[in-house]
C-alpha cells in the first residue's frame, strides 16, 4: 500500500527536495522527545533540570525549525541521565543504521 506521503512526493518534486533538507531536524527531535519520554520526564522537568526553558525544550522536540545547538542537545541529554557522544561514521555505517541513536551525516 503506498502512503499518501510517498504519493504527494512523488508528484511535487521541490516537496520531496524540502522534505529530505528536514531530515536530520526530525530525526534528532524524535529521538531526543523518546529519550525525555523513556526517561519519565515531563518538559517542564526536564526544564528545571537542564536550565533551558520550557520553550526551548519544545523548540528542540520540534521536528521542524532550525538545529539545536550542540551545547543545547549536551544539557538535554545530560538532564535525561545519558551523555551525548557525537562520532563520525561513514556513510554506508548511517545507512544502515536503526535509527535508534542519533546521526547526522554532512
Amino acid at each position: 500500500m503506498t502512503s499518501l506521503k510517498s504519493i504527494m512526493l512523488a508528484e511535487d518534486p521541490k516537496l520531496e527536495a524540502e522534505y529530505d533538507q528536514t531530515a536530520i531536524k526530525r530525526d534528532i527531535a524524535l529521538m531526543l522527545r523518546a529519550l525525555r519520554k523513556k526517561a519519565g520526564l515531563t518538559q517542564t522537568e526536564l526544564a528545571v533540570r537542564t536550565g533551558l526553558s520550557q520553550s526551548h525544550i519544545s523548540k528542540i522536540e520540534a521536528p521542524t525549525g532550525g538545529l539545536p545547538e550542540i551545547e543545547s542537545c549536551a544539557r538535554y541529554v545530560h538532564g535525561c541521565g545519558q551523555s551525548l557522544l557525537i562520532s563520525p561514521v561513514s556513510h554506508a555505517v548511517a545507512a544502515q543504521s536503526s535509527g535508534a541513536e542519533l546521526r547526522a551525516v554532512i
